[in-house]
Formats: C-alpha cells, structure tokens, sequence
C-alpha cells in the first residue's frame, strides 16, 4: 500500500488557530447592530461561507427587531474587523498541522490550501508565513460553490492532477468534514465545535499532535 498523493489543508482552525480571532470579530459586528452573538451561533457560523453568515446575521437581527441589513454590508464589516485583529497579532499555526505540513514538504507532496476564506485574507495569512511551500491555493470567493459543496476539493485535485480519493484532506469544521467527506478524499477531522462526520474513510482526532502520514495512510488508504 502506497501512501497519500496529495495533502490538502483548510485554513482557519485546522492550520491556523483564526476561528477565535472570526468569532471576536462576529461579537463586535453583532454588537455594534445591538445584538448579541451565542456559542451556538458561532457553531453555526462554523466553517462559513462568509455570505452564508451573513445571511444567518441578517436574519437573526431582522428577527430581534433590529432592522434590515445587507449580508454584503454585514461580510465587509466583518471581514474589516477581522483584518484589524490580524494586523495587531501573530498568526499562529497548530503544532501538529505544522509538522504535517513539513512532513508533506520534505516528501515532495503535492501540497494545497483551500479555505472559504477570502483571497484577501488568505494572501495575509499566508504572507504570514512565507516558509510554507503550497503548489496550489484555493479561496472561497474563488469558486462558484463553496463548502459545504466539495467543488472545491475537486478542483484542488484536477489542478493537482492526482485523484480525489487519494488525497489526504485536514479539516475542522463540520462545513468543512462535510466537504472533504463528499469529495470522495481521505479525512482527519480536528475537533473544535459542532458534530464531526467524516464518513468511512476518515477520522476524528482532537488535534493533530503525534500523527503522521505513514499512520494516517496506515488508515485510511486500507
């Protein structure tokens, strides 16, 4: 048995630790509209994509009697607060995504990075940095279907050219579980918040710490 073909990262919460940093920028946004924002709205929130958070935030505002607003005013108020706490703090990468990471690069993985965050916000993070070697990046506003959908694990693995169902997918979200499960692709979900499905062909681990390719293809590539 061979090993993976590809390792294809998402980005907030399973490489970089930014879904405190969304969730802070989600309570300044509700707040300043007079709301409040819940765990169990941030579990919802989980993963976007942006403009499906927008629309849950338009709707729960409309609801509370707080008025009418555009889910495209709400996305760029948030993406602004977003912005200003990354610019006022280190970007930091989870230990054990790190050192898969660097496993995939000395092997010569094929290697991508595919999140419903923005290109903006994915060219800051990834200016952050500058040592990691992704042959391939992939945005949410990118693509015509974000996830949920796997089209954008599809077309991580065409541009790759390696086969869907060889590839290693690291996720955390249960948007993101879902999209990496349906795309056909191997699957290690990282537990953070909300109920994780990786299907048959994944798994779900607390963090990342201690794994490898070798075990992980070990497996899930039986």
């Amino acid at each position: 048995m061979g090993g993976f073909a590809a390792v294809l990262f998402d980005m907030d919460g399973s490489l970089v630790d930014t879904e405190p940093i969304w969730h802070v920028a989600e309570l300044e946004v509700m707040a300043v509209r007079g709301s409040t924002w819940t765990n169990q709205d941030q579990a919802h929130a989980l993963g976007g994509p942006m403009m499906r958070v927008a629309h849950y935030m338009a709707d729960k505002l409309r609801a509370e009697g707080l008025g009418s607003h555009d889910p495209e005013d709400l996305i760029g108020a948030l993406l602004s607060a977003f912005e200003a706490h990354l610019d006022r703090g280190r970007i930091e990468v989870y230990d054990g995504a790190d050192a898969l990471m660097r496993e995939a690069m000395a092997a010569g993985l094929p290697l991508a990075l595919v999140s419903n965050s923005t290109r903006r916000l994915m060219d800051k993070v990834l200016a952050a940095h500058p040592d990691y070697r992704f042959d391939l990046t992939i945005a949410g506003d990118e693509v015509p279907h974000g996830k949920p959908h796997p089209g954008p694990y599809w077309e991580a693995a065409h541009r790759l050219e390696v086969p869907i169902g060889d590839c290693l997918i690291v996720e955390d979200s249960p948007t993101g579980v879902a999209a990496a499960r349906d795309s056909g692709a191997c699957v290690v979900a990282v537990q953070h918040m909300g109920q994780l499905d990786p299907g048959p062909r994944g798994i779900v681990v607390e963090r990342l710490d201690g794994l490898d390719l070798a075990d992980l293809a070990a497996r899930l590539l039986g």
